[in-house]
Parts: structure tokens; C-alpha cells; sequence
């Protein structure tokens, strides 16, 4: 399924590698990972904005400090995105050799575009997938991240960009627009025992995909979803490529 012409002329105007930088040394990454890259495909690997820098860093180790909350980020190449003009927080990624499946994957750690460009995760999806399976081993196998946010969670710390405002966590009903998917948690699945008749079949629904795909799963999912672990299957005909690539062949701006 072709993008749209839309799509792609907003990836051109917002995702322009030429305009990016890298610090870092690119030479020991073959080390690290086992196969190079050079600058451009990082910054494709990252879908970095345009004006964006970026940092590489051999993580080798995470301290509590890092990752107080216990998040399970892997270690491998940590890529840090910095850019005002999009983000609110610089973005960050971990390139990694998946110990599950013994192959080059993709952790999204922190994504945190500002209240300007809501939306443009979609895009930059789109992008790495593309140069994971242009660059990486075999193509890559899975992009992967803890989606954040739902009636479990509590609020995002406050921000002095946003003073005043109460902000929700929105990861969970975001990322599995773009193609993320899991399996429902137990704690989910047992709302469906209070909504016999509405979403239909919601009670037989054993992942997120599924329960979004009925009529008013979406709205279903916003109210009583939770985030956690999701996974994009980077292969050519996964439900999570097919999702996104209708996203990317129906996208007009808005």
C-alpha cells in the first residue's frame, strides 16, 4: 500500500536528515552491535526531526537512577534525539541484539514530541521501520517500547512547559494506532465482564489490536486500557506493517 502524496511530502518537510547531526564515534558500533552504520543510518534509525542532534552512547550497564521505575530498557547503542523546535524531552532509543530472538531490534526508551507536532509519531514510525528493514540484519525483527498511560496510571510529573496543566500518560492508546501491539492485561480483561453488549465481542479479544479494531473499541480501549510492553513486528505482511501502512496511505493533514 503506497503512501499517500501528503504523507510523504510531510516526511520530506519534517524528517530532513541533511539538516542532522551526529556526535559520537560512529566506528565502534560494529563492535558493539556486530554490523555498522554510519551517520545517515542512524539518523534514519532514530526518524530523527529535522534540525535534530544526535548523541551516541556504548550502554553497557543502566543505574537505578536511570531507570528508577524498572523498566526493562535493553543494552546496545543508546541514541539520544535533541531538537527544541519538536521535542519536549530529547528522544531516546537503545539499537540492541535480542537475546529472545537473536536478532538487531529497537527499543523506543522516551519519546516526548511537544504539544506543536502531537501526531507526528505515526511519521516517525514509519520512518524507522523502513530504515530498520533497509539497514539492520535481516531487516530487523521488532520495534519495542513500554507504552505509558491508562486508568491505572497516575498523571505525569508536572512540566514547566505545560505550568498548571494536569497531563495525562497517552502512550497506550497512541502507539497501537502505528502498529504496537500486546496482549491484553489481566486487569483489562476482566472489564469486559461490564460491557456484555458494547463494544460486540469485546469479551473475546486476546490483544490490544483486536479490541481497537471493533466498532467502538477505540473509545473502549481510551477508558479502561493500560499500558504496558508492546511490540511492532518489523516484517513485510505483519498485522503491525499492514496497520501502518494504511495510517501512512490515508494520511492527509489535518
Amino acid at each position: 500500500m503506497a503512501m499517500s502524496a501528503d504523507a510523504a511530502q510531510f516526511q520530506a518537510a519534517h524528517f530532513d536528515a541533511t539538516t542532522c547531526k551526529v556526535v559520537g564515534a560512529t566506528n565502534r558500533i560494529s563492535g558493539l552491535l556486530g554490523f555498522p552504520l554510519n551517520a545517515l543510518q542512524i539518523i534514519q534509525l532514530c526518524g530523527a526531526p529535522s534540525g535534530s542532534t544526535i548523541t551516541l552512547t556504548e550502554k553497557l550497564a543502566w543505574t537505578h537512577a536511570e531507570l528508577p521505575d524498572g523498566e526493562q530498557v535493553p543494552l546496545g547503542l543508546l541514541i539520544t534525539v535533541s531538537n527544541d523546535a519538536y521535542l519536549e524531552e530529547p528522544n531516546e532509543f537503545v539499537i540492541y541484539l535480542d537475546g529472545h530472538i537473536h536478532a538487531a531490534s529497537i527499543y523506543l526508551k522516551l519519546i516526548m514530541f511537544n504539544d506543536s507536532h502531537k501526531g507526528i509519531a505515526g511519521h516517525m514510525v514509519s520512518l524507522i521501520a523502513a530504515a530498520a528493514n533497509a539497514t539492520l540484519p535481516g531487516g530487523g525483527t521488532r520495534l519495542r517500547l513500554f507504552a505509558a498511560g491508562g486508568r491505572n496510571w497516575a498523571d505525569m510529573p508536572p512540566s514547566a512547559k505545560a505550568s498548571g496543566t494536569v497531563r495525562r500518560w497517552g502512550g497506550y492508546v497512541a502507539w497501537p494506532k502505528y502498529g504496537f501491539d500486546m496482549a491484553l492485561l489481566p486487569a483489562t480483561g476482566v472489564m469486559a465482564r461490564d460491557f456484555p453488549y458494547y463494544p460486540a465481542g469485546v469479551a473475546g479479544c486476546p490483544n490490544v489490536s483486536d479490541v481497537i479494531d471493533l466498532k467502538g473499541g477505540p473509545e473502549y480501549w481510551r477508558c479502561v486500557g493500560d499500558g504496558d510492553y508492546m511490540n511492532f513486528d518489523l516484517k513485510a505482511g505483519s498485522q503491525s506493517r499492514v496497520r501502518l501502512d494504511a495510517l501512512m496511505a490515508n494520511w492527509r493533514p489535518k
